[in-house]
């Protein structure tokens, strides 16, 4: 099935807000995300700061097709999670971090699973035991 993307222009503009607020506090917040259908930016927290942090209208700006600016102001659905942003980027940073792992090939933050993603070309019971002891739940 096809997903229409009418509309989503003022969600990636407050996801860019959203965003913006995840760096300036990377430990209270988590990566923000959209969810589709209908959409809505997801602005995740981890601690009760980052609650109140994640809490407000999100106030963007963006250009239509025709040029025109358009002023939007979304309110986020916010959501408790496990990992902060600074400890998603702590992970993926890490050295020598997962992304040596024999076979691993790529990583990349996964904003709705609030965890690192890894892609390995060959993916053994012996690598997923390695990584879970070493990384557990990021």
């Amino acid at each position: 099935m096809q997903r229409s993307y009418e509309g989503i222009q003022a969600h990636q503009s407050a996801l860019e807000v959203a965003e913006q607020r995840a760096r300036a506090h990377p430990d209270d917040l988590a990566p923000p995300y959209i969810l589709p259908e209908p959409y809505r930016v997801v602005a995740p927290f981890v601690t009760d700061r980052g609650r109140e942090l994640a809490a407000p209208p999100l106030a963007g700006v963006y250009r239509t097709d025709g040029g025109a600016n358009v002023a939007v102001t979304i309110a986020p659905e916010v959501k408790r999670v496990r990992n902060s942003l600074a400890a998603l980027s702590e992970l993926m940073e890490e050295e020598p971090g997962p992304i040596r792992e024999e076979g691993v090939h790529a990583m990349g933050v996964e904003p709705e699973l609030n965890r690192v993603r890894l892609i390995a070309g060959t993916f053994t019971q012996d690598l997923r035991h390695r990584l879970a002891q070493r990384y557990g739940r990021r």
